[in-house]
């Protein structure tokens, strides 16, 4: 009888033209995930406190709330977001595929890894 359990692996290796490319573990590759935001606030924010964060892109504010893309790090957007009274905050991961997407198009031009790794 299989053990289903053991045949879940905790690594993804992603290959690029034919060559190995990254090999990364599997909740590494979640926290790389670009990120969906929205935090709604009491009152309404300066979008240009947000854009300027490292990561933090596609910033928008309609009234009290503001959307915006996260690529890596969540920790300075709530750290920002924290000198605000923040009412609720939505993030939404991309599904596996897109960050396997995501990751595979940003990481363009960088090394290959090598096949030991």
């Amino acid at each position: 009888m299989l053990d289903c359990s053991a045949a879940i692996g905790d690594r993804v290796a992603i290959v690029r033209d034919g060559r190995l490319a990254a090999v990364e573990r599997v909740e590494s590759l979640g926290r790389r995930a670009v990120r969906t935001v929205e935090i709604h606030f009491d009152g309404p924010v300066d979008a240009a406190e947000f854009a300027a964060l490292p990561g933090v892109s596609d910033v928008t504010v309609s009234g009290p709330v503001l959307r915006c893309t996260v690529d890596g790090r969540l920790d300075p957007l709530i750290k920002a977001a924290a000198r605000h009274e923040v009412v609720d905050l939505l993030s939404t991961e991309p599904d596996l595929e897109e960050t396997f997407l995501s990751f595979y198009y940003h990481s363009e031009g960088a090394g290959d890894v090598p096949a030991g790794a």
